[in-house]
């Protein structure tokens, strides 16, 4: 698959994982911890905002924001062995892609941003362009989660209108994925915080995005 990637701007390494929630939001309080990012990519263009997420429990998020129309969001978890494939390769090439920042063999640039936060390495968050040709472990590390958000974007799925809905505290749904979840907290900011059934999953997503991540309501509680 073409990568349309380019140069790095800007690097910034910091100790430790930053923590996030599965759907890009802080998981509400509860048993279960919040997931840890292990790799994510933003990139911003004339269509909009593009976002994949890798998390230490194996599940991954894309979600797409164009300038014009609604928003998708697709989440998979991966199988134990294909997640433990990416794992070991984010880790060795991040070594790569740190000496290809020391040398400078890529001229800077922006549009995306990649960080990478593999246990037992600083992390690194890295500004790269989407105009210019990669080094070869960006390059890679980049070719990869093309792929990995191409499948999940390329998954069957239908749409269900669920905009009427007011989330509240202890609603049950149905996933597109057909696993079921409760609804543990709506927000201020209208986060909606979801808590899977007989999983230790826990998301969090912006109300614009229930209608492509909640099949249907089983059961809404009234005030």
């Amino acid at each position: 698959m073409r990568v349309r990637v380019l140069s790095l701007v800007l690097v910034m390494v910091v100790a430790g994982c930053g923590g996030a929630a599965t759907a890009g939001g802080a998981a509400g309080d509860g048993a279960a911890r919040a997931p840890d990012v292990l790799v994510e990519r933003i990139v911003r263009d004339e269509a909009g905002r593009t976002r994949i997420t890798l998390f230490d429990n194996r599940v991954v998020v894309v979600s797409v924001h164009p300038e014009q129309g609604a928003p998708e969001f697709r989440e998979r978890l991966l199988p134990e062995g294909e997640w433990s494939v990416y794992r070991a390769f984010f880790a060795g090439e991040l070594p790569r892609l740190r000496k290809e920042i020391a040398e400078g063999i890529v001229p800077p640039g922006d549009g995306g941003t990649l960080r990478l936060a593999v246990p037992g390495q600083p992390e690194l968050v890295v500004q790269f362009s989407t105009r210019r040709v990669p080094g070869l472990a960006l390059g890679r590390i980049l070719a990869t989660l093309d792929d990995l958000q191409k499948r999940l974007l390329e998954s069957p799925r239908e749409n269900l209108d669920v905009v009427r809905w007011n989330p509240r505290e202890g609603d049950r749904v149905e996933l597109w994925d057909g696993s079921t979840a409760v609804v543990s907290d709506v927000r201020k900011n209208g986060t909606v915080v979801l808590e899977h059934e007989g999983s230790p999953l826990i998301e969090a997503m912006a109300r614009e995005e229930l209608p492509v991540r909640v099949k249907r309501v089983l059961q809404h509680r009234s005030r």
